[in-house]
């Protein structure tokens, strides 16, 4: 247990830290991963930042950034650090207001933070404005990041254009060797891969239903014999997808990073179909792969930076609830309007995403 000055987004506390040495501790899913790598680059550059969670799988979304170095504790599943000592390093995070806080560090972790000489630890439950704010401050990250840097910085950046992504996708020999070897026991290297994630962690209702995946597949077979589809989603292939798709988690078990090998995979895929979760939120940083978004619950305009590559898909209860009628959408200029159809139906229909992939393979 050591004392640590610890800050959230609240009070201006962060936002006027200057020449520190910072741990974000940051233990949000992939997606959250992903928008963090645009963040990074609006923060104050006279402090450095390391980031962290329990968890190393997402922890190497940051290698390689040149804005923070990610921290990793050897393992790769996903926690809350219970199982090292304490919950989320013993913090809670209504208590956060700026002050020295027991911070109890597990201690692979303690021993960066004094190697480092850390000084200070960051901790948000990065609040979800789901399309409540207004441009230029629209989507999560950009929510949160006005909220994490002084307005004379932040004025210095033009928000009226795509933020960049500061996330490496760049992919080393041997990984790209690794993920071509694996590939080559299920497809030829001229086959069309597309990569499937059909569910999300934080609300069940945003999965698109397998049978309608299944029913999409044989469309897109009948015009594309040879396309290969890889399901992203975590656990086992569901029943009605049998036989129809490969699964990431079965393919690349146990090997690492897994950031690198879904970067590797991004750059080897000809498409990529899905709904609103983290391998979406990362193909759409990424920026160089066509995207069909799958929106039946949320809106695109919440979350990520314009991609020209992506059409998005939108459910008909989106609209029935009035979420494109919100701040978020409403005032957002033309120019970062995403490409966007509104289907009838509350579950978008395979014959709709396959309307849209025909060109794309």
């Amino acid at each position: 247990m050591i004392k640590m000055r610890v800050l959230n987004e609240r009070g201006g506390h962060f936002a006027a830290l200057r020449n520190s040495t910072v741990l974000i501790y940051w233990p949000h899913g992939l997606g959250d991963w992903v928008h963090l790598g645009t963040i990074l680059p609006l923060l104050e550059p006279s402090n450095r930042y390391f980031v962290t969670r329990f968890g190393d799988d997402f922890v190497s979304v940051i290698e390689g950034n040149a804005y923070a170095r990610p921290l990793y504790s050897g393992a790769r599943k996903l926690s809350d650090g219970a199982e090292q000592g304490a919950r989320h390093l013993g913090i809670d995070p209504r208590r956060v207001a700026g002050a020295l806080m027991d911070v109890a560090l597990p201690d692979w972790l303690e021993r960066h933070v004094r190697l480092a000489r850390i000084d200070t630890l960051f901790y948000t439950d990065y609040p979800e404005p789901e399309g409540r704010a207004a441009f230029p401050f629209h989507t999560k990250a950009r929510a949160l990041a006005k909220s994490l840097v002084a307005a004379p910085r932040i004025a210095h950046f033009d928000l009226s254009k795509a933020l960049a992504s500061t996330i490496d996708f760049s992919v080393r020999p041997e990984i790209n060797t690794f993920v071509e070897s694996v590939l080559a026991d299920y497809m030829q290297p001229a086959d069309p891969l597309v990569l499937l994630a059909l569910r999300g962690h934080t609300n069940e209702r945003k999965a698109w239903p397998p049978v309608r995946a299944r029913e999409l597949i044989a469309l897109l077979r009948a015009r594309a014999a040879r396309a290969t589809f890889l399901l992203l989603d975590e656990g086992p292939v569901p029943p009605e997808l049998a036989g129809a798709v490969f699964s990431f988690a079965e393919l690349f078990r146990g090997e690492q990073p897994f950031a690198a090998i879904y970067k590797a995979l991004l750059a080897r895929a000809k498409l990529f179909i899905g709904v609103p979760a983290g391998p979406l939120h990362m193909a759409s940083a990424y920026g160089c792969l066509p995207i069909i978004g799958i929106w039946q619950v949320h809106h695109p305009d919440w979350y990520d930076e314009l991609n020209r590559n992506a059409v998005h898909l939108i459910g008909a209860d989106v609209v029935r609830r009035g979420f494109a009628r919100r701040p978020a959408t409403v005032t957002k200029p033309e120019a970062l309007k995403d490409t966007c159809e509104v289907v009838a139906q509350a579950v978008v229909p395979a014959q709709a995403v396959a309307a849209r992939a025909y060109e794309l393979l």
